[in-house]
């Protein structure tokens, strides 16, 4: 994803420099066609060998990425654990950190071994590459313009202004050369970029009707299995809600709980069995529509790295009326005296990842932060999933 968007920036700023190159180059090639044809047939040659092996290098260093990227990604990820404080604890009071470090240290011989390969498999086209610019361009340059000097009465101005003319042509045409190869480079990463962003899942894409305050919602003999298991997670479950009504489900670690709040926020399909919504079957509801009746408080909420405010809003605080908003609801969670005591009171950062006065919360305090977000809310269905854990 990282590399898919800066190669896109990248391929922007290559084009302003593609614009230039190629309007000099067509100036100078017009001139030097005029005065001798076969100098540009010697750029022209040189640069078809360039494209070809530069090509060749990029798709190289393009495998070499795809094979490394699980590597990567765990090399980057033993690197953000140490960073991050909520690990701190358990890397210096257990052996983890032994662990962590070992899998780092593989994860950086394999990178490095498979880079040692690439770089390898890539220098003959670098000796290609550098003997076709120092020989088909430069050397063939000299030559020839020698030969019309010496043999053929070529002017020393003329021969001066010719070879300058040549390598000012030469140099811009390979940059425009060199937007192509590196197009060709980018293309790559961001066709990966582009698929990722542009992937809708089928839940996503389906549309359906938009329903306004609910007032009942029917779980009608629902089972479910996850994928590649014929385990059901939940299995018959019926359950009738109205309005104003407060029910507690209580049962053991992996009994389904999590997964029906899954269900009912349509992240996934009943295997069997079906959900009501106002009288209205759920597979005929929009999704975005049905999601934003509910506030969740989910068991592995997230605390974000911005104000406490926007982290109980879930959004930017625009009006008077949001902040009051946020107020009432840290109140309501015991966290409203806590939170005027800091300086920049709701508007104080959480977490120090980008300021060094934020806020660091306990464990209870950041789980009240999250209830608040259900007391902030304005949905017509509230879920608490183990809301009381670290309380």
């Amino acid at each position: 994803l990282r590399d898919g968007i800066w190669r896109g920036i990248r391929v922007f700023e290559d084009l302003v420099r593609f614009v230039t190159a190629i309007a000099i180059t067509i100036a100078l090639g017009v001139i030097i066609i005029t005065s001798d044809v076969v100098l540009v047939l010697i750029i022209l040659a040189s640069s078809i060998v360039n494209i070809i092996v530069v090509n060749a290098i990029n798709k190289r260093w393009y495998i070499w990425s795809k094979d490394t990227e699980s590597e990567r990604r765990m090399y980057n990820y033993v690197n953000r654990t140490f960073y991050r404080q909520r690990f701190a604890g358990e890397i210096k009071t257990t052996k983890i950190s032994e662990l962590l470090i070992g899998k780092y240290r593989n994860s950086a011989k394999t990178i490095n071994k498979k880079y040692a390969k690439t770089h390898k498999s890539v220098s003959m086209f670098h000796i290609i590459h550098n003997v076709s610019k120092g020989f088909l361009e430069q050397g063939a340059t000299y030559l020839y313009l020698g030969y019309q000097l010496f043999e053929k009465g070529l002017k020393l101005a003329d021969f001066t202004a010719n070879l300058n003319a040549t390598f000012q042509f030469s140099s811009n045409f390979i940059d425009a050369i060199r937007f192509l190869t590196s197009l060709r480079e980018n293309s790559f990463y961001i066709d990966d970029f582009l698929w990722l962003v542009n992937y809708k899942p089928k839940l996503e894409e389906q549309k359906g009707l938009s329903i306004g305050e609910v007032e009942n919602l029917e779980i009608n003999n629902v089972s479910f299995s996850y994928p590649d298991t014929q385990i059901k997670t939940l299995n018959e479950i019926s359950l009738s809600l109205a309005k104003g009504e407060k029910i507690a489900i209580v049962g053991p670690n992996g009994g389904g709980k999590t997964t029906l709040t899954k269900l009912l926020l349509h992240f996934y399909l009943p295997t069997a069995g079906y959900i009501t919504a106002n009288n209205i079957m759920y597979d005929d509801i929009d999704g975005k529509n049905i999601r934003s009746k509910y506030a969740i408080v989910f068991q592995d909420f997230q605390i974000y790295a911005l104000t406490i405010g926007e982290n109980v809003l879930m959004r930017r605080l625009l009006t008077k009326e949001d902040e009051a908003k946020v107020w009432e609801a840290l109140e309501k969670v015991g966290m409203k005296e806590k939170v005027e005591q800091l300086e920049a009171g709701i508007y104080t950062q959480v977490t120090r990842e980008f300021n060094r006065n934020g806020a660091v919360f306990s464990g209870g305090e950041v789980q009240r932060l999250a209830i608040a977000r259900v007391f902030a809310s304005d949905a017509d269905i509230y879920i608490l999933d183990e809301p009381t854990s670290s309380l």
